[in-house]
């Protein structure tokens, strides 16, 4: 593969028993509720949300449910706390009502102290009149530590690591420490300007690294081919498998990291053994259809068309023209980021 993202791991029992471990709570779902401007009372939409929810936290014993509360800016910041509060209650009611255990609930309140989104814009100001549901349960937890580095001279890159719907910033260094459930495969993300993306999941379902984790992040340039890690598709159709769906988010992030970058989406197809289809096949057409539903994503959520291009390479590009096996066909079926300028 032309550029190398990677994670070095020593996988060791014996280090594993001189590692830190420390029980924490882990969080196996989250949801949002939005609220009304300057109102506590629950929308019916979120009746479905609340009643799924409350049904999984039954079946979990000893399990505990976190909830925040949040408002917008309008209005003074002592009223929006007054109202946050107002918000957490009227969702832990509703919980009980539904027979969670009073006992098992905390809340947190933020009033305007923590939006997702700017106030500037009234989109902006709903998605920050919010709740939030989190459903923990006790795990053994494992510290981490890592660096990003540049794969050429190894010097460490600032940027930030998402993990578990949380992202912590890197220090100059690059470095960056973690607390990470065992028991689980970690998905860990990592992010910086003028770099592309890394996306891999750490596997603790046995043991943990045994030393520092070190990803390496490859340098942007024009004409360079970012390979997408699991963006997938269905056979003949251009329809994303359900397991490619959580990377989209990740292709968006990464734009956003990097605002003055221009990118071509480039769709392909599977066909081996067979000759390089003509441009107004349908087979042609199918690997720009693929292309297209990666840009209309990212134009929906607010990346600029003029940052983005897209085509179809049919199956001029295949990775694996003599396929023989459905891994191989999946790879023929892809979609990759081609650096404009």
């Amino acid at each position: 593969m032309r550029f190398v993202f990677w994670v070095s791991f020593l996988l060791s029992v014996q280090e594993l028993q001189a590692q830190v471990l420390f029980d924490s709570l882990y969080t196996i779902r989250r949801d949002t509720l939005f609220f009304a401007f300057g109102e506590h009372a629950l929308r019916p939409r979120s009746d479905s949300v609340m009643l799924d929810f409350a049904r999984k936290a039954r079946t979990i014993p000893r399990c505990r449910i976190r909830i925040t509360a949040h408002t917008d800016s309008i209005g003074s910041s002592a009223a929006n706390e007054v109202l946050s509060q107002q918000r957490a209650a009227a969702v832990a009611g509703a919980l009980k009502a539904l027979a969670i255990a009073d006992s098992s609930i905390t809340t947190s309140i933020y009033g305007e102290r923590r939006p997702i989104r700017e106030n500037a814009s009234a989109e902006g100001r709903q998605l920050n009149r919010r709740a939030t549901l989190a459903l923990q349960v006790q795990r053994k937890f494992v510290r981490l530590r890592g660096r990003l580095a540049d794969p050429d001279t190894g010097d460490g890159i600032r940027g930030y690591i998402r993990y578990l719907g949380d992202s912590i910033p890197t220090d100059s260094s690059g470095a960056f420490a973690l607390a990470a459930p065992l028991g689980t495969t970690l998905p860990l993300e990592a992010y910086a300007p003028k770099r592309f993306y890394y996306s891999q999941a750490l596997d603790l379902t046995r043991s943990q690294p045994g030393e520092d984790l070190r990803i390496n992040l490859e340098r942007i340039q024009a004409g360079k081919v970012f390979p997408i890690s699991n963006l997938f598709f269905v056979s003949s159709k251009a329809v994303l498998l359900p397991r490619s769906v959580p990377e989209l988010p990740k292709i968006l992030r990464f734009l956003e990291a990097n605002p003055r970058i221009r990118v071509e989406i480039a769709g392909h197809m599977n066909a081996p053994f067979q000759a390089p289809v003509p441009k107004g096949s349908w087979e042609y057409d199918l690997s720009l259809r693929r292309a297209r539903l990666i840009y209309d994503y990212l134009i929906d959520h607010g990346i600029s068309p003029f940052r983005l291009q897209y085509n179809g390479y049919g199956n001029w590009e295949m990775r694996y023209p003599r396929a023989t096996t459905a891994p191989e066909f999946a790879q023929n079926r892809r979609v990759e980021l081609r650096v404009l300028d």
